[in-house]
């Protein structure tokens, strides 16, 4: 057996252990761009779907193995790893084009250029990156003083606590280079259908390694949002005060779609919704 087959088995063996009793179907997609990773996870059983937020497979190793293992020198490696697992085997599929997900881009394509130096950059990096590096310039302007302190957990308004909200493509610059302050934390977006008013469309979630939330920002379907953490929060959004679980029973919430994203991604949210 030779080595990508290895890895391949260990990321396979990885997702079946820990995919829950009575699955039949296990759906991964990896995206890997720099140091940056998302993880899509869908699981069926033999009593229906089930939704996995990121921790019950998680990354192995094995994986980031892989995309260095795949690195053809001058030419660049892989960005996404589809995985479709079942009782019988496996189906794999990589993607060298250019990721779905804008939050992995521009900083995270250079980043991936310096890790995996190509002799000829595909067009739509080369404006990816230089969209960033313009974007960066913007960013280092003074940025807004917050105005106001926080009161004891209270319902605060909005201005009177957090930032001014960035554009996205701000917010995109001025994430640049976050790393969470504490281990462990993993970062979780869940979307929901169908949409109501009330409810929120999006939720991006930051978690402790005890699956509590330290931050959270929500969109709701007329395109406001809502953040809490940092000691405060705004009318429609607190934390919740439950653990978020590994994995989740559509049964018993239909139509949530959740999926694993990097710290970078939610700090892109955070900040566009006026967090700081």
């Amino acid at each position: 057996m030779n080595r990508k087959a290895e890895l391949l088995g260990e990321i396979v063996d990885n997702a079946r252990d820990k995919a829950p009793t009575g699955w039949t179907c296990i759906e991964l997609t990896y995206t890997m761009i720099g140091e940056s990773f998302e993880l899509e996870v869908g699981i069926d059983t033999l009593e229906g779907p089930y939704m996995a937020i990121g921790g019950p497979i998680g990354f192995p190793p094995a994986v980031q193995q892989l995309r260095d293992l795949m690195y053809i020198p001058g030419h660049g490696t892989w960005f996404t790893l589809h995985l479709r697992i079942d009782i019988a085997g496996f189906e794999t599929r990589f993607g060298y084009e250019r990721p779905v997900d804008e939050s992995l881009l521009g900083i995270d394509l250079e980043q991936d250029l310096q890790i995996y130096p190509r002799d000829i950059v595909p067009q739509w990096m080369l404006e990816e990156i230089a969209e960033s590096h313009r974007l960066a310039s913007e960013s280092n302007e003074p940025a807004d003083d917050l105005q106001g302190g926080i009161d004891n957990l209270a319902v605060l308004d909005y201005s009177d606590v957090f930032g001014s909200a960035l554009t996205r493509d701000q917010a995109k610059a001025r994430a640049f280079g976050f790393t969470p302050t504490e281990d462990g934390l993993r970062y979780i977006s869940l979307v929901r259908e169908p949409r109501t008013a009330e409810v929120p469309v999006v939720t991006y979630s930051e978690v402790d390694v005890d699956g509590f939330e330290l931050r959270k920002v929500e969109v709701f379907d007329d395109g406001t949002t809502g953040i809490a953490g940092m000691g405060a929060h705004t009318a429609r959004t607190v934390l919740d005060r439950n653990p978020i679980p590994l994995v989740v029973e559509p049964s018993q919430r239909a139509g949530w779609i959740a999926t694993e994203i990097s710290p970078s991604a939610f700090q892109v949210e955070w900040l566009a919704a006026g967090g700081w």
